[in-house]
């Protein structure tokens, strides 16, 4: 008797956390207020994958080695309704792929929250396969990434 009881108290909490997370979230947006206006564009980026997960990829789209700069983007979306080309799933996809993404950029503004931006891509295109680094560069990349990983 005791299990049902325990599961029961552990559901209800869980249901309690939901309900305050769903809340907040409506709460943020009534207080953003009324959408003033919204510009939606539809534009497309090639680039080099740096990471991509199940709602979300982050592509590499200039790199001047002369100065030592790199410009990426990260793109969210929803996995149900991403197209995807020249591949079965995300899965397909590996750091250093080249991809083309077409995405929505959506300009909001708002009543008492100015004005958002945000961008959803639509369109995932494989490209090319990346070029692997050598084993050395890959231990280098590997040790950079780490470092910046444990600095956050």
């Amino acid at each position: 008797m005791r299990f049902p009881k325990r599961k029961f108290s552990v559901i209800s909490v869980l249901s309690l956390i939901l309900i305050f997370a769903l809340s907040e979230t409506l709460l943020a947006q009534a207080n953003k207020g009324k959408i003033l206006r919204r510009n939606i564009k539809l534009k497309e980026v090639s680039g080099e994958v740096m990471f991509a997960r199940a709602d979300s990829i982050a592509i590499l789209y200039n790199r001047d080695e002369g100065k030592g700069i790199e410009e990426d983007i990260l793109f969210t979306f929803d996995p149900k309704q991403i197209k995807l080309e020249h591949m079965r799933s995300l899965a397909d996809i590996t750091k250093g792929d080249i991809v083309r993404v077409q995405y929505d950029e959506v300009d909001e503004q708002y009543e008492n929250a100015g004005e958002e931006k945000s961008l959803r891509a639509k369109v995932i295109a494989f490209v090319k396969k990346g070029v692997p680094l050598p084993p050395a560069a890959q231990d280098e990349e590997d040790e950079e990434s780490s470092v910046l990983i444990s600095g956050e």
